[in-house]
């Protein structure tokens, strides 16, 4: 990817369970909303989904802002209704509710 820079566009590296993309956002929000709608056009049933999805702001950590600043974590059914991918969803959060009350 080459890209020029641009101050109202982000660019973003999103990370989750055995996945990762890099992609350019407004924010840290929809750059998971991109990355999920991604990995899913390219995995369909088998993507992996970890409880969050990580974004970190490349752009922010070249300009000097804090390092923690730029990283933000996602909650995931959050990002897959997001996504549109609202079945899946809430299958993920019955999931996660299961391990929870589980531990």
């Amino acid at each position: 990817m080459i890209r020029k820079s641009n101050k109202n566009i982000g660019l973003y590296l999103v990370i989750s369970a055995d996945w990762e993309c890099i992609n350019e956002a407004e924010t840290p929000g929809e750059s998971a909303t991109l990355a999920i709608e991604e990995a899913y056009e390219k995995y369909g049933k088998n993507l992996n989904l970890a409880p969050t999805i990580t974004t970190f702001s490349i752009s922010s950590s070249l300009d000097g802002v804090n390092f923690m600043d730029t990283i933000i974590s996602h909650y995931t059914p959050a990002v897959l209704s997001n996504a549109g991918l609202h079945n899946l969803s809430k299958s993920y959060k019955i999931i996660l509710s299961k391990l929870i009350n589980d531990s």
